[in-house]
């Protein structure tokens, strides 16, 4: 080789390392963050999802907030300083501590959360509709119930004694199928289906 060969082989590297060095320089200083992240699980062990973790800056009182994801962790990218972290769920209990976030570093922060005891209970209850215009006593005889009813006659009329509460009515009565009852029922029939 040359000298001429030599030495632009040599600028070359010169110019590559130079170029190297100066783009690791911006990589290094868009670091201006700390990162605190962990796992929020209840007492079971369970990761809990949609708590809330509020980190206040101890010296400026700015927050920064984070929901934990369906399993539990979260992510918080915050300046350098000491903050005052809650994890905080309805239902159960928050739980506060101090941690210090250092420049570029990743700080772990694990919280246990307890079930709260509800001091409040809340009752909701529907009354049920009742019907105050009309009283009707209906039934439903199913054919196993008309097999086992003992018959001495084919008269459809002894079946009203399986009607629970059934009273007797004075106007529009038929003559009872039994003689040694005295009772006389009304009988309506309906076309509704």
């Amino acid at each position: 080789m040359n000298r001429r060969s030599r030495q632009t082989i040599r600028g070359v590297t010169i110019l590559l390392a130079l170029a190297i060095a100066l783009a690791a320089l911006p990589a290094s200083a868009q670091t201006t963050t700390g990162t605190l992240r962990g796992m929020v699980k209840d007492e079971s062990g369970a990761g809990l999802p949609g708590v809330t973790i509020e980190a206040v800056n101890d010296a400026s009182g700015t927050s920064r907030v984070a929901v934990t994801g369906a399993d539990g962790f979260y992510n918080l990218s915050l300046s350098p300083g000491n903050y005052t972290v809650k994890a905080e769920l309805q239902s159960f209990g928050a739980d506060t501590r101090k941690v210090i976030v250092l420049l570029g570093q990743t700080q772990g922060l694990d919280f246990l959360l307890s079930l709260r005891a509800s001091q409040e209970l809340t009752v909701t209850a529907t009354t049920p509709v009742i019907e105050s215009k009309q009283s009707e006593i209906s039934t439903n005889v199913t054919e196993q119930q008309l097999r086992a009813l003992p018959q001495d006659s084919r008269n459809f009329l002894t079946l009203f004694v399986m009607v629970m509460g059934l009273v007797p009515h004075s106007q529009h009565a038929r003559p009872s199928p039994w003689p040694f009852l005295p009772l006389r029922f009304f009988i309506a029939f309906s076309s509704r289906q």
